[in-house]
């Protein structure tokens, strides 16, 4: 185990003052270091987290005392090395038994764990070639927050004995804690495979780590399979059903279409749009799965509110096209025996496509009568909406043609889905 004092450089009996002045003047040195190109970055990050240990672990509420509970249990830990150097009597058997006493089956902080990781350490000297050892001291080093040196431990355990479940299970989550998700899926998925009975154990902890890189389609398929083996209303199968709501959630908007921002001056950066009608209809789908579970938490069901909005604009008809020029068109028109009075009004009713067909418009850069007389200043403005609206028969037949044909086609059925799903979810 590592010594805070020797690292700072100072004695056992420093003063909560001398510790502080010592560990700002080591963090200080060690920034500056690594501002130096030269300088090892790991070795140097890995130096100001030891740091922060024993910042963590020396200093506590000046109201406490000079020595803290944290303090005196690493203390303590500090005598235990010296105690196990000079008994010729101890076996690996009994530190293992102390050291899993400390750190198994309790709720431990880094100070209690100290103890434990001396002697795991004295362990694997006696007996380099335990993995049961190793992983213990992983274990230790976990509990104390030390996740490079439980990285290390642990991987050796795996190294003197693969097939073993717990110490898998115990390498993910400590990928999982340093953010490292992908090799934290590989590593739970390795703890199934030797022992299933862990799956039960870590299964949100995976599926948390296959929604983060992605992998939603796969953690809903994990989820409904250990759903399946739980009895329902038990307090593990309501768990898995809300993770289940949340994937479900976070599933349906990367089935949309990105609208980047070089579409419309970037007003629409980063959000997704509804672009086809299988879109719409697996996005219907997937929310009629979690209308059918029970959802309890409010996180969740805030998460559900925009999605059915979304749905229900993108399946209901919305209005499209120039306004401006369909008024100038009825008026151009209506000098050729009235038929403005009559195309104006068909104009307006068949430009009424679903929401989603004009975010696709958006997405394949095709520019409507409004933005391109928007671009327009003065009389070019005026010119450019008379031009669309003497384009009113040509606008009228387009716009028919897109309602009535292809993916606007039977749109009911669909708006009465959303429709549902709003209300369900109100």
């Amino acid at each position: 185990m590592i010594n805070f004092y020797e690292l700072l450089g100072i004695d056992r009996k420093a003063t909560s003052q001398q510790i502080r002045t010592a560990i700002d003047t080591h963090r200080d040195l060690l920034n500056a270091e690594s501002e130096s190109s030269e300088e090892d970055q790991s070795v140097i990050a890995s130096r100001l987290a030891d740091i922060g240990l024993a910042e963590n672990i020396l200093l506590e509420d000046p109201k406490l005392g000079e020595l803290g509970p944290k303090r005196h249990e690493y203390d303590s830990a500090l005598d235990l090395v010296v105690n196990l150097g000079n008994d010729s009597s101890i076996n690996t058997t009994e530190l293992l038994r102390r050291a899993k006493s400390e750190v198994i089956g309790k709720h431990v902080d880094n100070s209690e764990a100290a103890s434990a990781i001396v002697l795991g350490e004295r362990a694997t000297e006696l007996e380099p070639a335990n993995s049961e050892a190793w992983q213990v001291l992983g274990l230790a080093y976990y509990r104390w927050g030390d996740s490079g040196r439980a990285l290390n431990a642990i991987s050796r355990a795996l190294r003197l004995n693969p097939l073993n479940g717990q110490t898998h299970g115990i390498q993910a989550k400590l990928f999982d804690d340093s953010n490292r998700d992908a090799e934290a899926v590989r590593a739970f998925e390795r703890c199934f495979e030797t022992d299933k009975e862990l799956t039960r154990e870590y299964a949100l902890s995976y599926w948390a780590c296959l929604c983060a890189t992605g992998q939603f389609d796969k953690s809903i398929r994990f989820l409904e399979e250990q759903m399946s083996t739980e009895s329902s209303g038990s307090p593990r199968h309501d768990g898995l059903g809300q993770a289940l709501v949340s994937t479900y959630c976070s599933l349906i908007p990367t089935k949309w279409t990105r609208v980047g921002e070089e579409f419309l001056g970037g007003l629409f950066k980063g959000e997704r749009h509804v672009t086809s009608r299988i879109q719409l209809e697996e996005s219907l789908t997937l929310l009629e799965k979690v209308r059918n579970i029970k959802v309890t938490s409010d996180s969740v069901k805030s998460e559900i509110h925009p999605l059915t909005e979304a749905l229900l604009n993108s399946a209901e008809r919305r209005w499209h096209g120039s306004a401006i020029g369909g008024v100038l068109g009825m008026i151009i028109w209506s000098f050729f025996y009235g038929l403005g009075f009559i195309l104006a009004p068909a104009y307006f009713f068949v430009s009424r496509p679903p929401g989603y067909l004009i975010s696709r418009a958006w997405l394949e850069r095709e520019v409507t009568a409004d933005k391109e007389a928007s671009t327009q200043t003065g009389g070019d403005k005026l010119v450019a909406y008379a031009v669309n609206g003497a384009a009113l028969p040509v606008m009228v037949v387009s716009g028919y043609l897109k309602k009535y044909t292809g993916e606007q086609k039977n749109l009911d059925s669909l708006i009465v889905r959303a429709r549902a799903l709003k209300q369900a979810f109100a």
